[in-house]
């Protein structure tokens, strides 16, 4: 039998690129879910894993309910993200439930009260000889129905199924992408009706909103490896006097290194930075720099 445990320094999931700005709605089968803001989450017979093989301790309530789906599935890869919509507006809850490596009974006793498995993807790694019987063949509508057979056959309590919708065109994209934000949710998953691949994939493409926001440079961080002697961080002040580093991800090597050397003339100018959503604590989720407004 395959070893799973060891699979996990190998298996890769599947990972998004942003959406294009052209979709193929004539000749591509296209589903809609919700982006969820949880923990992503890879669970075999053996456990469950972050998307870097990370094992995770705390969720033993969701592996014994999802025991006898292993015995029956020994190969199977249930791809997912911990999450309770719930904690929609407060990501840090979640980590706080996930991250625990020598979990209490409080902590134990918390998560399973909290704590669930949303599975959005399936995959196998045992190819079967017809290759249309394998799950690692199965195209995107296929391994959604095989989720819904789960959870229904094995009467699953913490594990739950993501809404999926099939859509034909940007406008119904649109529709429900704004649906998606007004229930809460992080945004949107776009997919296409393809074979799960192990890699970052056109066939799944994410929809975010983001939203822009400026900082007073005040000070400077230096770039470390091969950005040394460049530019790393600008550090500012946001309008209520928060500190504030944004990175800027987008410059070239040559721009941190010009940037860098003129790093005093940037002292009091407007950072523009784009960020996708404040904290509860305040803090800019995933900060980066898009202009220094010295051109006005």
């Amino acid at each position: 039998m395959t070893d799973l445990k060891k699979n996990m320094t190998t298996f890769k999931p599947m990972l998004a690129h942003p959406v294009s700005k052209t979709i193929n709605w004539q000749n591509e089968t296209h589903f809609i879910q919700p982006k969820l803001d949880g923990v992503r989450c890879v669970i075999t017979r053996d456990g469950a894993y972050s998307r870097n093989g990370k094992q995770f301790h705390n969720c033993k309530h969701i592996l014994t309910e999802l025991k006898p789906v292993f015995d029956d599935n020994p190969y199977l890869i249930l791809d997912g993200e911990l999450y309770n919509h719930k904690f929609k507006n407060n990501f840090n809850k979640i980590i706080s439930l996930v991250r625990k490596q020598k979990p209490t009974q409080q902590d134990k006793f918390e998560a399973a009260s909290y704590l669930q498995f949303h599975c959005y993807d399936l995959f196998s790694d045992y190819v079967d000889p017809e290759p249309a019987n394998s799950f690692a063949n199965l195209k995107f509508i296929d391994r959604t129905l095989a989720i819904t057979n789960l959870k229904s056959k094995y009467k699953l309590k913490f594990t739950h199924e993501v809404d999926t919708k099939v859509i034909y065109s940007e406008n119904e994209l649109n529709k429900y992408h704004k649906q998606n934000k007004a229930n809460g949710y992080e945004g949107s998953m776009l997919r296409q009706n393809k074979p799960y691949e192990q890699k970052r994939s056109y066939t799944l493409q994410k929809v975010k909103d983001w939203s822009d926001t400026e900082i007073t440079i005040t000070d400077y961080i230096e770039g470390r490896g091969k950005f040394k002697n460049g530019l790393g961080k600008f550090i500012g002040v946001d309008s209520d006097n928060r500190i504030v580093e944004v990175p800027w991800p987008s410059l070239t090597i040559l721009d941190r290194q010009g940037i860098w050397h003129n790093r005093q003339s940037y002292i009091g100018q407007k950072l523009t930075f784009e960020y996708f959503e404040r904290t509860p604590s305040g803090a800019y989720r995933f900060p980066r720099a898009k202009t220094v407004r010295n051109y006005e």
